[in-house]
Parts: structure tokens; sequence; C-alpha cells
């Protein structure tokens, strides 16, 4: 009798032992609201710094590209012995090439700028222009007009500067005055009491106000 009971309880410990393992690795309700809610807490408070991170990195190669194009459409221009232009059509910046026997221009490329960068004044050569009948060139010679682009990126101007062989060059603020880009020696007195900006020399002998990148 003794026996058959010993064996009897070798079973049962045998049989309980997985059912309380089970319960010593079951969560219970209360600890899955609180692991739940936890997880939420961490998610709200990445969430934002993941989107501004991926938004910034969009911001970046959107206007890595925007500055490229020049400098592309100058190298097109010389490739194809065509003349190319640039010009901001609706939210796209355009490259396409214009023959000089007056059929339609030909796209080469678009980048679409769509509310990142929105395009907002223009200069060409010097000349302050509106986006929409702005249109800068490259020729195949290898030389280029000069001018740039001023886009409102989250409300804040950034501008885009073209040199006349294509190179480029993003500065924060709005585009250079191109009334007050640069000033002769004679000039000098008018345009510190017109404007008070500081003035330095140039190795052409001409002023440039203080708002100009060098």
């Amino acid at each position: 009798m003794l026996e058959h009971i010993q064996q009897l309880d070798i079973v049962t410990t045998a049989v309980s032992r997985p059912a309380c393992a089970r319960r010593n690795h079951a969560f219970t309700l209360m600890e899955m609201v609180v692991i739940t809610a936890i997880l939420m807490v961490l998610a709200a408070a990445v969430a934002p710094r993941v989107i501004a991170y991926e938004r910034s990195r969009q911001v970046k190669q959107l206007e890595a590209n925007v500055a490229r194009l020049p400098q592309e459409a100058v190298i097109e221009s010389i490739k194809s012995q065509i003349p190319v232009q640039l010009q901001i059509q609706g939210t796209q910046l355009v490259m396409e090439h214009v023959p000089t026997d007056g059929s339609q221009p030909d796209v080469v490329k678009t980048i679409e700028l769509d509310d990142t960068l929105d395009a907002t004044n223009a200069k060409l050569n010097n000349t302050n222009t509106d986006t929409a009948s702005w249109a800068w060139s490259a020729y195949p010679d290898g030389t280029a007009d000069t001018g740039g682009l001023q886009f409102s990126e989250d409300n804040q101007p950034k501008s885009l500067q073209i040199a006349s062989d294509g190179s480029s060059t993003w500065i924060s603020g709005a585009l250079p005055d191109a009334s007050l880009d640069q000033w002769t020696v004679g000039q000098l007195s008018q345009l510190t009491q017109s404007t008070g900006s500081t003035t330095r020399a140039t190795a052409g002998g001409s002023f440039s106000t203080g708002a100009r990148t060098p």
C-alpha cells in the first residue's frame, strides 16, 4: 500500500510541474496592460524624432539634387552641342534641350519640388525676375548664365546661387538684391547712406555689400 502511494505521488508531481512552470512564466492581464502602456509611451516619444529625421534627410537629398542640376545642364549642353535650359514649371524644376532650329524643347530631367521647396523669387544675369519667366541657360561652349532661385523651406527663405560655370551654392536667406549686388568706388558713399551695410574692396576696384556671399 505504501509503495502504491509513493508511486502516485511521483506521478502527481511529474504531471503538476509543467502546469506550475506555465503559471510561473505566464503574464497576467494587468502585466500586459502595463507593458502595452510603456510601449505606447516610448513610441509616442520616439516617433516624432524618427519622422523629423526622415524629413530632414529627404530635404537634404532634394537640395543636393537641385544644386547638382545646373552643373549637369552644362555637361549635357557640351555633350549634345545644344543649349540646355532650367525652368520652374509648376512644382517641378525642369531641364530641357532648346534646339536652335525652333523645334519643341526636349525634356531631359525633372525634379519634383512639391511642398518641400517652394520657389518664390529668381534672378537671371543680375536681373531680378519672377519664377514663371526664369529660364537659366547653359551653352555648348561650356559657359552659362549666372543667376539663382529663392525658395521657401519651412517658411524660411533659402537661396541657390548659380555661377557662370554651372557651379551652385546654397545660402541661408533671400537672394542678394541684384540692384545692390555690386557698386563702383564712386557709389560707395551712396551705398553706405542708403543701406548702412559694411563694405569691402574687391580685386576689380569695386565694393560689395556685406549681404553678398563671397
